[in-house]
């Protein structure tokens, strides 16, 4: 009966928005209602369980789906809701969840969480999950934003902080990513430990061939700062510009990079 009660007051600020001195045909929004505590418990009993009930799905799956275990995921998620320094960073308290104008529950930690996690894991739109969280693109999006603004901290911020890596094309496309948590993990150990060449390493990578100079490469390439390995897929600056030519190539390669 809330649930409806809320509806309704939200309908009824639409038509007084929609309503107004204009001559022209009213235009009103279309409101989807969302149900978003379905949504949630549906998650929990997939892949959290409760103290009675383990989750419908095993641990494997979890990993699979997630890209990391539900050790990780519950340890991110309950770190967030016991976090106590004062004052509470601002992205700490956008992923816990408040009571509206309405007097509904927002969205909760774990559907947050999820929506974020999994479009990075699976770099996919925002609203791919729309259908199983329940969470509108606009929200998901925003989500993935707290997430990825969190993540590429400096380590000297106080806060807890993730590092993260990404690869992106011409068109801020974001083809890789892969994200842990700060310690030895500089920019060589997370290459390291990514996934990010397994499939050039066996051969399975997909080709997309182009020429440069007369020459015809078969696989693509990647713009990296100088402390990379000098592997034939990255391309790094020159560190000392000797001409207009590579002068010219040192200033587009940095600014494509960053």
């Amino acid at each position: 009966m809330r649930n409806y009660e809320s509806y309704q007051h939200y309908m009824s600020l639409c038509e007084q928005e929609a309503g107004g001195s204009s001559s022209g045909p009213i235009r009103r929004r279309i409101y989807i209602y969302r149900e978003r505590e379905e949504a949630e418990e549906r998650l929990i009993d997939d892949y959290f369980g409760d103290d009675e009930y383990e989750p419908k799905y095993p641990k494997e799956t979890f990993r699979r789906r997630y890209r990391i275990s539900s050790t990780l995921f519950n340890k991110i998620v309950n770190d967030i809701l016991s976090y106590d320094v004062q004052p509470i960073p601002e992205y700490f308290t956008y992923f816990s969840s408040w009571l509206d104008a309405t007097d509904r529950k927002s969205i909760g930690p774990i559907l947050k969480c999820t929506s974020a996690i999994r479009q990075l894991a699976y770099d996919t739109a925002p609203d791919a999950f729309d259908v199983y969280l329940q969470i509108v693109a606009p929200w998901g999006l925003e989500l993935l934003h707290k997430v990825i603004t969190w993540a590429v901290q400096k380590k000297d911020h106080k806060y807890p902080t993730l590092m993260l890596e990404a690869v992106a094309d011409q068109r801020l496309w974001i083809w890789h990513a892969y994200f842990r948590v700060l310690g030895v993990n500089n920019d060589l150990n997370v290459l390291y430990g990514s996934p990010l060449f397994d499939d050039e390493i066996a051969d399975i990578a997909p080709e997309c061939p182009f020429i440069v100079n007369g020459h015809t490469y078969r696989k693509c390439y990647y713009l990296a700062d100088g402390i990379y390995p000098e592997w034939f897929t990255f391309v790094k600056t020159f560190s000392v510009t000797r001409d207009a030519k590579t002068f010219k190539f040192k200033t587009v390669q940095s600014a494509e990079k960053f």
